[in-house]
């Protein structure tokens, strides 16, 4: 079970899946499965060095509203919300992660009746029969509608899923109901201070949900200056299931707005040319 640990590289601690010490079944590229009576689109990018014995890392990844899987494999898109391809975690991970994109109907993930989530579903019985997966290092990550969907997946099936990962999203989409939080679960979220689609309170809202629902130490983020990112990791949570949280002021680079913004998953320190979010998301992932 995902919520039950695993190790940093597919070693002892890790738990095959059916599809391990067999010939891969799921190649590279755009896939499509029946889900819900729809066709689904997604996309799968295993590691260059794909060795059929070793259990591999899962990142689910999902788009911001009017994405698509083309914005995260191929960016930077119109909105420029990444330059770098799924969501700058590839370069980082080496030959260690299998990535996973879905595509949202209408470019969103309403989850109406509960149809990503059940899609959802159907991509993790779709990579586990089809590759090498380490069943207790699956993890969800996306921005705004992404990241709201991420968060519904992180409650609802904590037993699937090792960790969350969001940036800037809210607690009111993708069918997210906070009864369903009943199981810790590791969770990593960044925000903008000047976040106008999800503002910064909202921010701190999601992320008290999950600092609850670990056991953690109560504390305030502290406040970065306008152009500069803070980080804080929270303290006394359960076993196995860390919070860190970053925030970023409205200083930090958006190109999407064309200069500073908060709603955006890729900020960027004053005179640099990458994010420093990748790092910091890849960081927290790499622990399990």
């Amino acid at each position: 079970m995902a919520g039950a640990g695993g190790s940093a590289g597919g070693g002892a601690g890790a738990m095959k899946s059916a599809g391990c010490d067999k010939p891969r079944k799921l190649m590279d590229g755009n896939q499509t499965l029946s889900s819900g009576g729809q066709n689904r689109q997604w996309h799968v990018k295993a590691p260059a060095m794909y060795d059929q014995t070793h259990p591999y890392r899962v990142i689910f990844m999902y788009h911001w509203n009017y994405g698509s899987i083309n914005s995260i494999v191929n960016p930077p898109d119109a909105d420029k919300n990444t330059d770098r391809p799924y969501y700058g975690i590839e370069d980082l991970s080496g030959n260690s992660t299998i990535f996973v994109v879905p595509q949202g109907l209408e470019n969103g993930w309403a989850n109406t009746g509960g149809r990503d989530s059940t899609f959802t579903d159907a991509m993790l019985t779709a990579v586990t029969d089809g590759l090498c997966v380490d069943t207790t290092r699956i993890f969800t990550t996306g921005f705004s509608y992404g990241g709201a969907m991420s968060m519904k997946l992180a409650c609802s099936k904590p037993d699937k899923f090792r960790a969350a990962i969001v940036y800037d999203t809210g607690t009111f989409l993708s069918g997210f109901n906070q009864s369903e939080c009943t199981k810790p679960i590791a969770f990593f979220e960044s925000h903008g201070l000047d976040d106008k689609t999800f503002d910064y309170n909202e921010g701190l809202k999601v992320l008290g949900i999950f600092t609850d629902l670990n056991s953690c130490t109560d504390q305030t983020p502290p406040l970065p200056a306008d152009s500069a990112h803070g980080c804080v990791s929270f303290q006394g949570c359960s076993a196995g299931h860390p919070v860190r949280f970053c925030n970023f002021g409205k200083g930090q680079n958006n190109p999407k707005q064309g200069g500073p913004g908060g709603h955006y998953p890729s900020p960027k320190d004053p005179g640099q040319t990458t994010s420093w979010v990748p790092a910091e998301a890849w960081k927290f992932i790499e622990q399990f």
